[in-house]
C-alpha cells in the first residue's frame, strides 16, 4: 500500500473496529514478535471500491440483497417470526422478540441515501459512512429479526409413541401450508399437526420430564 493510497473508511470511524490486514504488521515496531501475539493486524485495508475495502464491499452488497425482501415483509409488523410456540412444554408461551420499528428506523436510515448502485453509494465520504452502517444494521437486523422459520427440536415434550425427548418443530414447506411436529427417532413413525401436538403439550406438563 503506497503512502499516499485512500483505505476503508472504517478505520476513520470511531463506532467502528477499523478494517485491517490479518496478520500483516507495521515493522516499526520494538518487538514485534511480542506485538504480533496481541494483534490481529494494524496494516490497514486499502479501499478497493469507492471508499471501501473489498470485504466491506462485498457485505454492502449482499446486505443490499436482503434489504428489500426484508423490508416488504416486516413494514408495519412490531414482531418478527417468533421461534416456538411453546415454552417450558406447554402451548401458547413463546419466545419474545424485541419489536421491529426501532430496527427497521435504523437500517432505512441508513439506506436513504442509496444512489442506486453499491458502486455509486461508496464513491463519497456521506455515501460510504452510511452503506458501511447499513450493511452493519442489515446484518443485525436479518439475525435478531428472522423473516423464515426454521426446524428445531422441542425439548420439553415427549413422543407419545417413543417416548423420548426426540420431537422437531418443522416449519410450512409451502405459504398456506402445515406446520408438521415429527419423531427424530429413526425407529418411531410419529407425526403430527400443529393442533394435535398442543394437544399433547398441554397434557404432558412440565414437571413430568427427567
Amino acid at each position: 500500500m503506497t503512502d499516499n493510497q485512500l483505505t476503508c473508511i472504517t478505520n476513520s470511524l470511531p463506532d467502528f473496529r477499523g478494517c485491517t490486514i490479518h496478520d500483516e504488521h507495521y515493522a516499526d515496531y520494538g518487538d514485534l514478535e511480542e506485538h504480533a501475539r496481541h494483534c490481529d493486524g494494524c496494516i490497514q485495508r486499502p479501499a478497493r471500491v469507492g471508499l471501501v475495502c473489498g470485504p466491506c464491499y462485498n457485505r454492502i452488497e449482499d446486505a443490499l440483497q436482503a434489504a428489500g425482501p426484508w423490508f416488504q415483509m416486516l413494514e408495519g409488523v412490531d414482531t418478527a417470526i417468533k421461534r416456538d410456540a411453546v415454552r417450558g412444554g406447554e402451548p401458547g408461551g413463546g419466545v419474545p422478540i424485541a419489536p421491529v420499528p426501532l430496527t427497521f428506523e435504523e437500517v432505512e436510515s441508513y439506506h436513504r441515501s442509496f444512489t442506486g448502485t453499491a458502486e455509486r453509494w461508496v464513491a463519497d465520504r456521506h455515501g460510504a459512512i452510511d452503506a458501511v452502517r447499513f450493511a452493519r444494521a442489515m446484518s443485525a437486523a436479518a439475525r435478531n429479526h428472522p423473516t423464515a422459520e426454521t426446524a428445531h427440536r422441542i425439548k420439553r415434550t415427549r413422543c407419545p409413541l417413543c417416548e423420548r425427548l426426540t420431537l422437531v418443530w418443522n416449519p410450512p414447506q409451502y405459504f398456506g401450508g402445515h406446520v408438521v411436529v415429527a419423531c427424530a427417532n429413526q425407529e418411531c413413525a410419529f407425526e403430527a399437526d400443529q393442533a394435535s401436538y398442543e394437544t399433547i403439550a398441554a397434557i404432558e406438563k412440565p414437571g413430568k420430564v427427567a
